[in-house]
């Protein structure tokens, strides 16, 4: 047990609320997580947690944007598009009746911002959460605020980066998190993220098991010692981008010395079960039956492992729900180019066409394809539902209001594959710094249509500005993040969020 755990007041708490649950405590499986959460609310020591949610293909904008009788307080999440006949695509976040609570109070949801860098379509993926370019060599937010900022040092992981489907990371189109520019891998398999995160934390009252993890201990901290020895040697003899690599390297090393240490840790946490092995995690290659069950685990463990102070930071990947990845999303298979081979990334993405307005009279107005906008919206909803799973965990758990859930997405216009009008929901008030329950249509005077204001008119609301809104929420005194194209781009908190 820790010092903290030993104190007075924190095991009186712990007393008070384990009463309070009574018998019932034990058949809940999130009790150990709750009691964590009520200790820290008694001792006023809650910490901020940050969580970056990302799915591609952007947003079908009809069933997203603020509705014209709304307002920034006042906006409704439950509408039906007329033309389309299809639902907000953010109705999962006022479902109470799914998700045990309605989460509208709990979010800001932010229509206008966009990419400022080189990064167009899918390319956005490198943009979402660093603000920079497919050559920047900045971090993303969640790993600047864990490593950079030092913010994650008290927990086993300083970050854990789990995703669905690619675990590639030469890739920009396949990273959302970045370390000093170069890609943070993710986790990918349910088995690897349980067997990683809580099967070797969790202390045991085996005397034998103890013994055999105090020695794999000084084992792993041989080889950590000799490889750190080894990187500081070649430090000196490379180039920036590769000494970036090796910063990560040695990064990846202090992660891996504080697990070892948390081996001899006893944690008030109650591990969850563990998840059955799947045939195949990936996409392309058979995985994509697989992903609806492989979501669901990732999103459970990994708020699990926040409640229980394992982490503080991390960011999740939502697979591209293409070729049979159907499962949960209501399409039928015919909908597609064939009954099989579907794909979502192809038909329904590249197929969406939103209502546009003339360009300066010259052309006249494009009314759009109302299926195509409930086609989309349909992945969209999918994914929503799974980040209104994560918000239900975290409020179970008792630590919603002291996180922030960053929710984005790689493009605005998937059929033009713009990076104008990017759409992010963020969840959560990062202990109070953040006043949610609010609707930001940032630029109202954008006719619908030309959400990016053409020729003169042009409005750039950079996503910078965003990151460097979350930075301050976090205690960083500073005034820019990323690396637009225009460094310009990169200065200034956005304006009206907190």
């Amino acid at each position: 047990m820790t010092d903290y755990a030993r104190r007075p007041g924190v095991q009186r708490t712990r007393r008070s609320f384990l009463r309070a649950l009574g018998a019932s405590a034990l058949a809940f499986p999130f009790f150990r997580s709750l009691e964590i959460s009520a200790v820290e609310a008694a001792e006023g020591v809650a910490p901020q947690r940050l969580l970056t949610f990302y799915f591609p293909h952007g947003v079908s904008s009809p069933l997203f944007k603020r509705q014209v009788n709304d307002t920034e307080d006042s906006f409704d999440l439950t509408f039906v598009e007329p033309r389309s006949g299809a639902p907000c695509v953010l109705r999962p976040f006022d479902d109470a009746a799914s998700y045990g609570m309605s989460f509208k109070s709990k979010l800001v949801v932010i229509d206008g911002l966009d990419f400022a860098t080189d990064a167009v379509g899918h390319d956005g993926t490198r943009t979402v959460f660093t603000g920079s370019g497919t050559t920047g060599t900045g971090s993303s937010i969640e790993q600047y605020l864990a490593i950079e900022a030092g913010l994650g040092k008290d927990t086993p992981f300083s970050t854990l980066v789990l995703g669905v489907g690619t675990n590639k990371t030469g890739d920009h189109l396949d990273n959302i998190s970045y370390y000093k520019g170069v890609t943070v891998s993710k986790i990918i398999d349910p088995t690897e993220t349980f067997n990683t995160v809580f099967a070797s934390l969790l202390a045991s009252s085996d005397p034998a098991a103890l013994a055999a993890a105090q020695a794999r201990r000084a084992r792993g901290q041989s080889v950590v010692d000799f490889l750190r020895a080894d990187i500081n040697h070649l430090n000196t003899r490379l180039a920036p981008r590769e000494k970036a690599k090796l910063d990560q390297h040695l990064t990846s090393l202090v992660e891996i010395e504080k697990q070892l240490a948390a081996l001899e840790t006893q944690r008030n946490c109650q591990a969850p079960a563990a998840p059955p092995k799947f045939d195949s995690v990936l996409s392309l290659a058979g995985g994509e039956v697989n992903f609806e069950a492989i979501t669901n685990l990732q999103i459970d463990m990994l708020a699990q492992a926040l409640a229980c102070d394992l982490t503080r930071f991390g960011s999740f990947w939502m697979a591209d729900l293409s070729r049979g990845a159907v499962t949960g999303t209501d399409i039928p298979y015919d909908t597609f180019y064939s009954p099989d081979s579907p794909d979502i990334h192809l038909t329904v993405a590249h197929g969406y066409r939103p209502p546009y307005d003339s360009i300066d009279g010259i052309a006249p107005a494009d009314p759009g394809v109302p299926v195509s906008w409930q086609l989309s919206g349909v992945q969209q909803h999918y994914a929503y539902e799974k980040a209104a799973r994560l918000l239900s965990r975290l409020s179970a758990s008792g630590i919603l209001e002291s996180s922030l859930v960053v929710i984005g997405n790689d493009m605005g216009d998937s059929g033009l594959h713009t990076s104008d009008n990017v759409p992010y929901v963020l969840a959560g008030s990062a202990g109070g710094k953040l006043r949610t329950g609010r609707y930001l249509s940032l630029k109202p005077n954008c006719p619908p249509g030309r959400r990016d204001c053409e020729g003169t008119n042009k409005v750039i609301i950079p996503n910078n500005q965003l990151l460097v809104s979350i930075a301050q929420m976090f205690g960083q005194a500073i005034d820019s993040f990323g690396e637009p194209t225009d460094p310009a781009h990169a200065k200034g908190a956005l304006a009206g969020l907190v």
